[in-house]
């Protein structure tokens, strides 16, 4: 099963609110996920689910490459900043059931660059380093999904 792991976009350093939780794209962060969005586009397999974490700049980031691919988001806070690892790892299969295609999560570092390290072919203690708005591209089994193979990695380049 393809699992696409991406990070949220360049945010805001503040947000109205005052919150880390309710930070918004900046610009450069909308054109990361449009890029990803329109990359993911042209993968095959196409992308069958989205899953994002609730914070405003990931779901935000999830919802351009959502209607980039025509699919709508699912939020679970196991995708919130700070949440274990473990937590993500166990909910993949259930995620991916009756999926027939790409599986999309969008979140947060140090989350998703260890979950990237371990399910890329890493094992534990090893990580990859997700710039924001990168993507990992893996291929996994969902029923084992430690050990799967980095495939690719995608990231808008600007001057």
């Amino acid at each position: 099963m393809r699992l696409v792991i991406v990070r949220h976009g360049k945010a805001q350093q503040d947000s109205e609110d005052g919150t880390d939780f309710a930070r918004a794209l900046r610009g450069r962060g909308e054109r990361q996920a449009a890029y990803v969005g329109e990359q993911l586009r042209r993968e095959e397999p196409a992308v069958a689910k989205i899953v994002s974490s609730r914070a405003a700049r990931a779901w935000r980031t999830a919802q351009i490459i959502g209607e980039r691919v025509g699919i709508a988001v699912e939020a679970d806070d196991a995708l919130l900043v700070d949440e274990p690892v473990g937590v993500v790892i166990e909910r993949i299969a259930s995620w991916a059931s009756g999926v027939h295609g790409a599986l999309v999560l969008v979140g947060h570092n140090p989350q998703l660059s260890v979950l990237a390290g371990l399910l890329g072919g890493g094992g534990v203690g090893s990580a990859v380093g997700l710039g924001t708005g990168e993507a990992a591209v893996i291929e996994i089994n969902p029923d084992e999904p430690i050990g799967g193979t980095l495939l690719d990695r995608i990231r808008l380049v600007e001057d």
